[in-house]
Parts: C-alpha cells; sequence; structure tokens
C-alpha cells in the first residue's frame, strides 16, 4: 500500500506493561478470519502450538492517553454469577437463569471499591470474626472458592493478534486474543526492556510493527495437571527473524476500536444493579445471610452513590484515580444484622418492606436471620409478615432487657457462628 504512513505505530513498552501488570493486581486484589468493526474475530489458544504475531499499540490509543500511559494489552478482569436473563424469544418475554461474567468496577469503572470484591471480603471476615471451627470457615466460603462455579475474580489480558494457521504463515485471522496471566508474565520476561519507566523509547520483542517477532504458545493440559507453570509455554521464533507487519495488517489495525476505548471508563450503573441482583441470588442460593448485616449494607450504599442515574463514567465526581485515594482509619466494630429490613426509599433491591417481600423472600429472611417460625404450606403471605414482626418485636424486647443486667449477669444468647451450618427447624423452602 504506496504511501501509507508507518510512523503513527509504535511497540509497546515492556516496563509498562509490567506497571500496568502490577496496577491491576493492587485493585483486584484476586488472581480471568479477517475482521472489521461490526464484527469481532476472537483468536482463541487452543491445544498444541498457537502462532500469534501481536500488533504495536492502536494509534488512537497514543492520541487519547499518550504514548507513556499506553499499552497494545489491556486487563479485563470479571466474576462469574447466576443471573437473571430476559429476553424475547418467539415474541414472548422470557426469563432465565445463566452464568454471565461481571465486570470488576476498580478496573473497568476506576472506582475505589468494587461490589462483588467486597462481598467476597465481608464474606470471609464473617467466616473468621463468628466461627471457631476451620472446616465450618471451609465450607462457608466454598461457594465463593469453587473453581468450576466460585466468584473470585479472574483476570484475562486482552490483545489484537494476528494468528497464523501454522509456522509457515500461509493462512492467517486477524483479531482480539484473551490470554492468562502467565503469557504475558512470560512475554514480559523475555522482552529485553529497561524498568525504568523513564525509559519509553523501549520496546519489548512482541509487537514493534517491523521488528518483533512471531510468538509460539503452546498449550498443554497435560503438562499443566502436573506442574501449572508448564500450562503454557511461550517461545519467540528468534530463528525466522522478524515477522514485519503489512500496511494491510497496520490499515486493519487502526480501523478498529482502541482497547482502552474497550476497557477503561466502561462500567455504568446498570452493571452495578445487575452485579447486585446476581449477588442477591447467590447469597440466597448458599444461605449465606450476608445481606443481612447493617455494616454490608452501608457499603452497598456507599457504592451505589459511585453511580448516580444517568452518570457518564468519564465525568464522575465520586472516583478517584489510585494515586489520589488516601486510606481511611476505621475503628474496627462488630458485624451487626439488621433487626429489620430497611424501609426508607431507594432503588436497591433489598429495600423492602414486610409487605411488599412476596412469600419466597419471607421464607428467605426467615432462613437468613434463623428465627423460630415454622412456615406451613396453609400460611399465606400476609400471616407469614405478621409472624415475623411478632418474632422481631420479642427479640428486641428480650435485647433491651439483657442490655438492663449488669455486664456480669447478661446472658448468653446463641451467636451466628454456631447458627450458621443449622437451618431453623421445620422451615420449609
Amino acid at each position: 500500500m504506496s504511501g501509507f504512513d508507518r510512523s503513527a505505530f509504535r511497540g509497546a513498552s515492556p516496563s509498562r506493561a509490567k506497571a500496568q501488570m502490577k496496577k491491576n493486581e493492587e485493585v483486584t486484589q484476586y488472581q480471568g478470519g479477517n475482521s472489521d468493526k461490526k464484527r469481532r474475530v476472537y483468536n482463541n489458544l487452543v491445544k498444541g502450538k498457537n502462532y500469534m504475531r501481536f500488533f504495536p499499540i492502536h494509534p488512537g490509543t497514543i492520541e487519547e492517553i499518550g504514548f507513556d500511559k499506553s499499552s497494545n494489552i489491556y486487563p479485563r478482569t470479571t466474576h462469574f454469577l447466576d443471573t437473571l436473563v430476559k429476553y424475547q424469544k418467539n415474541g414472548e418475554d422470557v426469563e432465565e437463569i445463566q452464568r454471565r461474567q461481571h465486570l470488576c468496577s476498580k478496573v473497568h469503572g476506576g472506582t475505589p471499591k468494587s461490589l462483588i470484591d467486597e462481598y467476597i471480603s465481608f464474606t470471609h471476615k464473617v467466616a473468621y470474626d463468628e466461627m471457631q471451627d476451620q472446616d465450618a470457615i471451609k465450607n462457608f466460603l466454598a461457594p465463593l472458592k469453587n473453581w468450576q462455579t466460585g466468584i473470585m475474580g479472574k483476570t484475562r489480558w486482552v490483545a489484537y493478534t494476528k494468528k497464523y494457521s501454522d509456522k509457515k504463515k500461509e493462512e492467517f485471522t486477524r483479531g482480539v486474543s484473551m490470554l492468562p496471566v502467565s503469557v504475558i508474565n512470560k512475554m514480559n520476561e523475555l522482552s529485553a526492556g529497561d524498568d525504568d519507566m523513564e525509559d519509553v523509547i523501549e520496546t519489548d520483542i512482541f509487537s514493534d510493527p517491523d521488528t518483533g517477532l512471531l510468538t509460539i504458545i503452546t498449550s498443554d493440559p497435560e503438562a499443566g495437571k502436573n506442574d501449572p507453570m508448564k500450562y503454557y509455554q511461550v517461545a519467540p521464533d528468534y530463528k525466522s527473524g522478524p515477522d514485519v507487519l503489512t500496511d494491510d495488517d497496520l490499515q486493519w489495525l487502526s480501523e478498529q476500536e482502541p482497547l482502552n476505548k474497550m476497557y477503561i471508563n466502561i462500567y455504568k450503573r446498570k452493571d452495578f444493579l445487575n452485579a447486585l441482583d446476581a449477588l442477591k441470588m447467590f447469597d440466597e442460593k448458599h444461605d449465606l445471610g450476608i445481606f443481612s448485616y447493617d455494616a454490608f449494607l452501608d457499603i452497598v450504599e456507599e457504592i451505589s452513590e459511585y453511580y448516580s442515574e444517568g452518570e457518564e463514567n468519564e465525568n464522575s465526581e465520586k472516583r478517584q484515580s489510585p494515586e489520589e485515594r488516601v486510606p481511611e482509619t476505621k475503628k474496627e466494630t462488630p458485624l451487626k444484622r439488621n433487626v429489620t429490613p430497611p424501609v426508607e426509599d431507594s432503588d436497591l433491591p433489598f429495600d423492602k418492606t414486610f409487605e411488599e417481600m412476596s412469600l419466597d423472600e419471607l421464607k428467605g429472611y426467615i432462613r437468613r436471620n434463623k428465627l423460630q417460625i415454622r412456615v406451613l404450606p396453609s400460611y399465606t403471605k400476609e400471616q407469614v409478615a405478621q409472624f415475623i414482626q411478632e418474632e422481631e418485636e420479642i427479640i428486641q424486647k428480650e435485647k433491651e432487657e439483657s442490655e438492663e443486667v449488669p455486664k456480669e449477669e447478661t446472658p448468653t444468647r446463641v451467636g451466628r457462628s454456631s447458627r450458621l451450618s443449622n437451618l431453623a427447624d421445620g422451615l420449609e423452602d
């Protein structure tokens, strides 16, 4: 392609990539054919050898945020949760539960806190503060940590790549690749760059448009069973020399959406509400009762304030960059559950009075709070709501009377830690 300006394309900085990975680890705390803009092609890693040529930094990214802050890879951190999905099928509205990915708002929205991360942290706090038995703690946290059905965050690194069908480079597809952390770590180790962030000229050995090498990523699940470090192996093709990107390749890249626009400041209020609804279902399914704690509801309310109605992420005044955040020093206070659900006006799903709750929600409230109420099939929703109110009044009265007794004579009540594994006798789902 005669006259094409190649000067706008520059290889990535390995020191910047390392700094970006370190930043992402600090934020998450947990360690997921030819194309056009309308149809995105994914160059996924498959078992065996994968022949990948990494594209340089998108010129639009450099223009928008500057080369010293730009990268040719970006993190995509997600949590998997069962989610209520609504759609139309054959002209009819359909609702079903599907396992969906939820983005981490700290990575993709720049928020100081992320709802799902805070839920995970709070659940750990409940377990270790209120349980003594290690098996009980392990069982309580198991739904979060299960490698197949758990909700811990997973990070995958995203890059534009040119993937060849084999080493002969006769056929290829251009698209997006999702790469595990281990692959990016190995690529950074292999790059001959200086760790000095002032050195913005240095370029990795993979992404320079003229001198970048073909990268062979070998996926070996069998070897990974015995040694996770051997699941993926990365080897630059030094022998063949540089794999020069054509003008057509660079023209294709310039027509794609910059990765920073796809993965930075994209988290909206609807994403928060979807995550909140999915967490409530998860909490109810596993009978964890985290939403019954005032301290956790305070956190939810705080995070909700990040996203006002109609807010544009780029203009949020409530968010802070990691450099601007000042750690808060808070006095540790004992965890305390709600006596009654919140009644103030709010658009959050958990803010309902007993009268507004469905029968299933009332049963869930009884289970979470371990109320001594047996729900018979003949009971109406109104009767169950009345029974809960009466039971809560008795509990509150007992609490007030116990507070009048001198401390040394205060009767010991059965704590939550001894009741987590035992549902109230007679409860019917």
